[in-house]
């Protein structure tokens, strides 16, 4: 009946279907009892089963290999275009589709308009496994690692080509020629943040011109295999990935300072925005310190050249947040003897947020007596070319 169909013959009530009974039948007694065991041994015990059996039989039959399928015409425009189509980078946009269903090898068109406004087809190239790749940069710098899905393009001359998947990277091969790209970096997609952690780092390494790459199959199947990346990699805020990297790693350090564990998932906004915590990490993690305290000598009633100070905050990013307090020495200069500036920082602590600033400042000069207490909510921030001296709050013995 699906070849008469192919054939165009509908009238599939005039054909006759015969068969051989002496080869395919199976021989009974012809008394009541020889029929009822035939039908036992054809159907089961549960007549029940033996149809819904045979009502699947009916639907998927004939179906293993593929039930729709086409032909697609489309426009190729170089050979990276077909290259990165058939690689699933980029997707196939036909310029003429035909659908065919096809059941037991036998194909008839497709009778639906399910593809009349199909643009776009993604191929799913065969995988081979698991890859795992290690981009590093300067000497001693922690590497970026990604678990990636090994897939091959099907070769159309000759030649080898290769596409290591992940949702944040991507790098293709052509034999020994390289290239990777990144998506949806700047966007509002969000990630946890080892991962943004992770990304920064790569793009940071790859934006450099200087980065090797490491690929390694899953169990040590083959590698390690070193590839330089010489090629920098382009695009927007370049300048800015540094930054946002050692950001996203000093977060990831306060936090766990803190004892938190991240469960958050932000976006490149989120970082963009954190100017606190960037202040948080600068004060308590880094040796080349950026950030610096500068007050008139009048908010600093009954101090000679030299105080020690208490500076606390509190910061969070994408909902997670610290508290966090640092002795901060300042000391007036003899250019500026009226003027006390930041000399020297020495971290006290990093907690989880506390609920109330107030609070936290009592429970400071509690633990480490009265003193100079230099609140969040008296400090500004000014480029320092034009520093603009903020309050200070001072607690008295």
């Amino acid at each position: 009946m699906r070849e008469a169909e192919a054939r165009g013959r509908h009238d599939t009530h005039n054909l006759k279907i015969s068969f051989d009974h002496r080869r395919h039948g199976q021989p009974f007694d012809l008394t009541p009892d020889g029929l009822r065991n035939a039908l036992a041994i054809a159907c089961g015990p549960d007549p029940a089963t033996y149809v819904q059996e045979k009502l699947r039989q009916l639907h998927e039959l004939g179906y293993e290999d593929a039930r729709i399928v086409g032909n697609a015409l489309f426009r190729v425009e170089s050979e990276d275009h077909l290259s990165r189509v058939l690689l699933g980078v980029e997707p196939l946009r036909p310029v003429r589709l035909e659908t065919f269903d096809t059941r037991f090898g036998i194909p008839i068109p497709y009778a639906s308009d399910l593809f009349s406004e199909l643009e776009e087809i993604m191929v799913e190239p065969p995988s081979a496994g698991v890859c795992v790749i290690a981009i590093t940069g300067p000497p001693l710098a922690p590497a970026a690692i990604f678990r990636t899905e090994m897939l091959f393009a099907p070769p159309f001359d000759g030649e080898l080509r290769m596409l290591l998947r992940h949702p944040d990277i991507s790098v293709r091969f052509k034999e020994t020629d390289v290239a990777y790209e990144a998506e949806c970096v700047f966007t509002d997609r969000a990630r946890s943040l080892a991962d943004m952690v992770t990304l920064l780092r790569a793009l940071t390494y790859l934006g450099s011109g200087k980065a090797i790459m490491s690929l390694t199959g899953e169990g040590g199947s083959f590698g390690p295999i070193r590839q330089p990346l010489s090629t920098p990699l382009t695009g927007p805020y370049l300048e800015d990935l540094p930054a946002l990297a050692r950001l996203a790693s000093d977060w990831q350090s306060l936090l766990e300072l803190a004892g938190i564990s991240s469960q958050a998932e932000l976006t490149m906004d989120d970082l963009w925005s954190a100017h606190r915590a960037a202040l948080a990490a600068d004060l308590l993690l880094h040796t080349d310190k950026k950030a610096g305290f500068a007050f008139d000598r009048n908010e600093l009633v009954g101090i000679a050249d030299s105080v020690k100070a208490i500076y606390f905050d509190s910061c969070q990013i994408a909902g997670e947040g610290i508290s966090y307090s640092v002795e901060v020495t300042l000391e007036a200069t003899e250019a500026q003897p009226d003027v006390f500036r930041s000399v020297e920082f020495n971290p006290i602590e990093v907690r989880p947020k506390v609920a109330d600033l107030n609070d936290y400042m009592d429970d400071l000069a509690d633990r480490f007596g009265p003193g100079v207490m230099i609140h969040p909510d008296h400090v500004r921030r000014v480029d320092p070319s034009e520093l603009e001296v903020p309050d200070v709050r001072v607690r008295e013995a």
